[in-house]
């Protein structure tokens, strides 16, 4: 990565979480790790990350409902959130970009396609215009 991002990561699996933030340290990418949706929301009001790498079946509040909640708000215009899930159908795919994540992956991810997404996809992301109710998350998520 050209510059250094944060990246929240928001994933009950504490073994996923951790090897998740690990591998990110390495490519260079400062990370915060929470366990649930409600410590994932404070920390990313906290903390404004970059990427939110949202697992879409947290024990407390959906995926779908975390990234909702967060596209209420202008804070977070320009932060991108990529859902990694097991959920993996069209239809799966399609509530993701609804809710407003730019990507979703299923698991597991391919992580030449996770790199590709932290280095090109933000710079891709804040190039337009990130409201949500304008961003191409389609033609974003095509480009992967």
């Amino acid at each position: 990565m050209d510059e250094q991002i944060h990246v929240l990561i928001v994933e009950d699996c504490e073994d996923t979480g951790i090897s998740t933030a690990i591998l990110l340290g390495v490519w260079g990418a400062r990370t915060s790790l929470a366990p649930d949706g409600r410590a994932g929301l404070r920390l990313a009001l906290s903390e404004e990350p970059d990427v939110i790498l949202l697992d879409m079946g947290l024990p407390d509040i959906s995926g779908l409902d975390f990234a909702r909640q967060l596209r209420l708000s202008r804070q977070f215009d320009r932060t991108m959130i990529v859902a990694l899930t097991g959920y993996a159908s069209a239809e799966d795919e399609a509530k993701s970009f609804r809710a407003g994540c730019q990507y979703h992956l299923a698991k597991p991810v391919n992580l030449d396609e996770l790199q590709s997404i932290l280095r090109d996809g933000l710079k891709e992301f804040r190039a337009n215009d990130p409201s949500p109710s304008r961003t191409n998350r389609e033609e974003l998520s095509s480009r992967r």
